[in-house]
């Protein structure tokens, strides 16, 4: 039960990234919290195989409940412009923002944990951004 409730449990309330829920990261955690003094991936695996849970799966639930402004247009078509055109030789692009699923980002509406049945994580896709000027 320990393990299904860990598998059940948002990784983000237990200090782990999102991006770290497979069957070799709930190991180290039952191990690490003191409920097994050793257990092998394999062992979770089919332990979540058999309450039909898949926690590294997630969804993204939410769509967004206005459209796009033209400003996030404007910006996308700059993006797309930059990426796509030839640089000149003195010319570099440096991108901060290409590991998304790494970054900390205050997400808008809280994320919901995997449930029996193949249902996965579900988390927003929309999030607010941080800026720096």
């Amino acid at each position: 039960m320990h393990v299904v409730r860990l598998a059940c449990e948002r990784p983000d309330l237990l200090g782990r990234s999102r991006s770290q829920g497979d069957c070799a990261e709930l190991a180290r955690q039952l191990i690490a919290d003191g409920l097994v003094a050793d257990i092998s991936a394999a062992t979770i695996r089919r332990i979540l195989a058999a309450h039909q849970l898949k926690p590294w799966r997630h969804h993204l639930w939410l769509y967004p409940k206005h459209p796009r402004d033209a400003e996030f247009y404007g910006t996308i078509s700059e993006l797309i412009e930059l990426y796509t055109r030839p640089l000149r030789d003195d010319e570099m692009v440096l991108s901060l923002d290409e590991k998304t699923s790494l970054q900390p980002r205050p997400w808008l509406a809280p994320t919901r944990p995997a449930q029996p049945q193949n249902l996965p994580n579900r988390y927003e896709h929309e999030y607010t951004r941080v800026h720096f000027d």
